[in-house]
């Protein structure tokens, strides 16, 4: 276990689920493969994951606690499983791909400058986050509060104004014409 007053930091290395299960404060993971593992009833508290790799990361009751994801590739990952005390994640430069963000509290996450693919954001408290920058294709919102947040500059997105809560939400100007999607009408110039 660590402990707070012993920050760690792990780099270039692939974890089994053997390593985990415990309590992980103020660590910094730096290339590190966590492909399969088993991460279950783990706490991450004030970490951060660099250049990592997580694909099929079971996450089954994980606290993540002021978590930061940067330049990390995340696939096949249901987050709705994760521990729901004190959520608190952001993903810099990150590929999102095929994960689950179902009935979760992310106010004023941040997912910038980041490519999110086949991801479902369904029933999930997103207000006040950031998705500067970052390609949404094929990624659904369902249900959610998006309510303040920023997507200016964000693209590929498809946002259903009829499903979701957008109050005083930033879109880019352009872009801000896929809303109108789900209207099924003609734009002409």
């Amino acid at each position: 276990m660590n402990t707070p007053n012993s920050p760690t930091k792990y780099k270039n290395q692939k974890f089994s689920s053997s390593f985990f299960h415990d309590t992980y404060t103020n660590c910094t993971f730096e290339k590190c493969d966590f492909t399969e593992c088993d991460l279950q009833s783990s706490t991450f508290e004030n970490c951060t994951f660099t250049s990592c790799n997580f694909s099929l990361t079971k996450v089954e009751n994980v606290i993540f606690s002021d978590v930061n994801f940067v330049n990390s590739k995340i696939c096949w990952i249901d987050f709705s499983l994760i521990n729901r005390f004190n959520v608190s994640m952001n993903f810099i430069n990150c590929i999102i791909s095929f994960a689950s963000f179902f009935d979760l509290w992310m106010k004023k996450a941040k997912f910038t400058n980041s490519k999110i693919t086949d991801t479902r954001f369904i029933r999930t408290e997103l207000n006040e986050s950031d998705f500067w920058w970052t390609d949404l294709k094929w990624t659904i919102f369902n249900s959610s509060n998006l309510q303040k947040a920023n997507f200016v500059k964000a693209y590929n997105y498809y946002i259903d104004p009829n499903l979701n809560k957008l109050k005083w939400t930033r879109f880019s100007p352009y872009e801000a014409l896929s809303l109108l999607s789900s209207y099924e009408i003609i734009i002409e110039e």
